[in-house]
């Protein structure tokens, strides 16, 4: 009650203006009909636009949030693809059976930090060792571009290895004529990488497709990674120069699947013995 009365002592001169102001307020509304007309338009006007701005904010929510549901199924359609298998690797042991035989797994992931206008760009995403991630493995976008390779690994976060990072580089290949070679990111244009090692005499032309070559652990044979934007022969005279406008873009990005080789230690296992 205490607390009431100071209350009022304080702020009593303002209360009496408000107060003051509705009395007039409505004295001019209820003065005639055209201001009782006016006056509730307006009203609707304005509390139109509040609902309005409060749904969109609603809506942007529920999208966050479908988007992110659509990526899990994304991930979870992929790892039924027979893609993801290996039948090759079957064994009369059913457990073992089912291990071997399954070649890649998908898990989604959020981005939570990401950055493309560094020299060496790095992604945070919000899955890490206890949900299977481990370093050096690749990263795509839901419909299956490359975005990094997995670097650093902590409980639940990872950072990945930017696309967009002059210490970062993926095998790929012109996908018509199968000629390979490594992508890197040199001009610091996040729509653009630099696709080497192509000789001079293979066919090249704009608009190419150019994916991942496969001859790595890290990814899959196939992913897409751009299209050929620009290209000439080098200073040297035997490889071209080609710039490669690149299917991710990295500015609105999202979320991730991370993707597991379970043959990955096998495979390296055997190239370090040759």
């Amino acid at each position: 009650m205490n607390n009431l009365v100071r209350f009022l002592q304080k702020y009593h001169l303002t209360l009496l203006f408000i107060l003051l102001e509705i009395i007039s307020l409505s004295f001019v509304v209820n003065s005639s009909k055209a201001k009782r007309v006016a006056f509730f338009t307006s009203a609707n006007a304005v509390s139109g636009f509040i609902y309005e701005n409060f749904n969109f904010i609603d809506r942007y929510i529920g999208l966050q949030h479908e988007n992110q549901k659509l990526s899990e199924e994304n991930a979870r359609l992929k790892n039924m693809l027979r893609t993801s298998y290996s039948e090759k690797f079957a064994t009369t042991d059913e457990v073992r059976k089912k291990q071997l035989s399954r070649h890649y797994y998908y898990i989604p992931a959020k981005i939570v930090h990401n950055s493309v206008n560094l020299a060496y760009n790095f992604i945070t995403i919000d899955k890490g060792r206890n949900q299977g991630i481990e370093p050096e493995m690749g990263v795509v976008t839901p419909d299956g571009s490359v975005v990094g390779i997995v670097r650093d690994v902590s409980a639940n976060f990872s950072s990945v290895i930017s696309l967009l990072n002059q210490r970062n580089g993926v095998s790929g290949k012109v996908k018509k004529t199968n000629y390979f070679g490594s992508v890197t990111w040199k001009n610091l244009d996040w729509t653009s990488v630099n696709l080497g090692e192509i000789p001079n005499h293979a066919e090249v032309r704009s608009g190419d497709t150019i994916v991942t070559s496969g001859y790595s652990t890290i990814f899959p044979e196939g992913l897409m990674i751009g299209k050929v934007y620009y290209y000439k022969q080098n200073s040297s005279g035997n490889f071209f120069d080609i710039t490669v406008k690149i299917s991710t873009n990295f500015k609105n990005i999202r979320y991730v699947h991370v993707i597991k080789n379970f043959l990955k230690e096998e495979q390296e296992t055997l190239e370090h013995e040759n």
